[in-house]
């Protein structure tokens, strides 16, 4: 049995009320969910410019994705390119989404955020991360970009049990021939180190 297949139902609803909330432009559900981790309550912004995010290498990947050709209103996945991606490489994560986004794959998971985060998902789903209620954090973000078809730019700042960063997203769709969101690129910066 996949682990997604064994998340408690309460964890499955959790996603999607925050989910909900994320695609409505609120985050009442997302900063409850934040107290219950002890975090203090994240950032969320939705079509971020290149001048909004401080990270270059998130400015890179918005502007790669931006610069992408498109058939309808986003780019294909076919058009992603791992040499293109070099400038920020160790911050980038691909995922694939499993049954139309009740997991997502990480395809590749880079090697910085792997070395700050003290964990290596690529080949594992979100629902495998080591807190259920960051998973659920992670996969309402990622659901909502698949619902809205538009990027999100997040900050959140982890429990000190977790770990200690403050960390920095982008998240770009890319669709299929069909249209279909096939693929989310998503830069991860660890931002702050805090002691």
């Amino acid at each position: 049995m996949d682990r997604h297949e064994a998340v408690s139902a309460e964890l499955r609803e959790r996603v999607e009320v925050v989910t909900r909330d994320l695609a409505n432009r609120r985050k009442v559900e997302l900063e409850r969910l934040f107290r219950e981790i002890e975090s203090p309550p994240p950032l969320v912004q939705w079509e971020p410019r290149a001048e909004d995010l401080t990270s270059r290498h998130l400015r890179f990947l918005l502007e790669y994705w931006a610069a992408k050709p498109r058939p309808r209103d986003l780019p294909l996945s076919e058009t992603i390119d791992a040499l293109e991606l070099w400038p920020a490489l160790g911050y980038v994560m691909l995922l694939e989404p499993i049954d139309g986004g009740v997991d997502f794959r990480y395809r590749v998971y880079g090697t910085t955020i792997a070395k700050h985060s003290g964990i290596e998902m690529t080949g594992k789903g979100v629902w495998a991360m080591p807190s259920p209620m960051v998973a659920v954090y992670l996969l309402a973000t990622y659901r909502a970009v698949m619902q809205e078809r538009r990027v999100l730019h997040t900050q959140h700042t982890t429990h000190q049990d977790i770990q200690l960063c403050r960390w920095d997203r982008v998240i770009l769709p890319f669709v299929n021939a069909s249209g279909r969101i096939d693929r989310l690129l998503v830069g991860n910066v660890p931002s702050i180190r805090m002691l």
